[in-house]
């Protein structure tokens, strides 16, 4: 799972980014970096903040997406920030 997010309320994001990788490991996620860039290639806009999040597999991320218990938590993040979050499949090495 990759996202890019536009912060729009950073003591929100703060809160949200707390309580964040227990949700995720609820459902075998786990942050494999994150964190703001001013380094955009390729026309990109900015300032962004950037997440890589790694899970076993799309079942996985689609529970974690869509648990009623992490609602709240979801609707925290895009309080805090316009953001995408896409699916990526990891590439066998």
């Amino acid at each position: 799972m990759v996202g890019n997010l536009l912060v729009t309320a950073p003591e929100t994001l703060g809160a949200y980014r707390q309580l964040a990788r227990h949700a995720m490991q609820k459902h075998g996620g786990v942050p494999a970096a994150a964190g703001p860039t001013d380094v955009l290639k390729d026309n990109g806009v900015g300032p962004l903040n950037a997440v890589v999040l790694s899970f076993q597999d799309k079942a996985a991320v689609e529970a974690w997406f869509n648990d009623p218990d992490l609602a709240k938590l979801h609707a925290m993040r895009n309080a805090a920030a316009k953001s995408t979050m896409m699916m990526v499949p990891a590439v066998a090495a």
